[in-house]
């Protein structure tokens, strides 16, 4: 007799049997140009709101990646959302769109909000210059101890004094910093020497 244990293994066939007029267990692919062309907004028609909000922040947040959103949900939309088992709420999708637009003009108005250039801005230097060289005949070297000595937010006045060095001399002087035209971004510098 041998030593060696003999092992049984009882094996049993299991097989499944899937109905193909079962829409449940059927698995749905291709790819949807609804859901291309319309992303978020499509998903939130079949009630995926989750998803549509993150589709629509990322194309609102990062203009250029909609596309890449919309190319992901054309792919996936078949497989998440119940397409032909249940009916699009246009309510949905058309009042997230309508959310969506102001939330965006909101955003873009935030980024394109022109500020009023400050006493130390490069561009108030180049300004001053300018004025110097015209009325007092002063070529610039630098301006020193700048400081800015109020702010009407209201009104968009900048008030700020500083010490003009010329080639020939030192000055100290006042300027002010205010907008002409905020929309066409040209501001107004007026200066008094003192």
């Amino acid at each position: 007799m041998s030593d060696i244990p003999s092992v049984s293994v009882n094996e049993t066939e299991s097989s499944t049997t899937v109905d193909k007029n079962d829409n449940s267990t059927q698995q749905k692919t291709g790819f949807s140009w609804m859901a291309f062309f319309f992303g978020g907004y499509y998903y939130a028609g079949y009630g995926n709101l989750k998803k549509a909000m993150i589709f629509i922040a990322i194309s609102i947040l990062i203009p250029m990646s909609g596309l890449i959103v919309n190319i992901y949900a054309g792919f996936k939309a078949r497989q998440d959302l119940p397409i032909g088992q249940q009916e699009f709420n246009w309510k949905q999708s058309l009042g997230l769109l309508a959310i969506s637009i102001v939330i965006s003009s909101l955003y873009m108005s935030m980024l394109t909000a022109t500020t009023l250039p400050s006493c130390e801005s490069t561009e108030a230097e180049e300004t001053i210059a300018e004025i110097v060289k015209e009325n007092w005949n002063l070529e610039l070297v630098a301006i020193d101890s700048i400081e800015e000595l109020g702010f009407n937010e209201k009104r968009e006045i900048r008030a700020c004094s500083g010490t003009l060095v010329s080639t020939s001399e030192s000055y100290d002087f006042k300027y002010s910093i205010k907008w002409q035209n905020n929309k066409k971004e040209i501001y107004f510098v007026e200066v008094q020497m003192q």
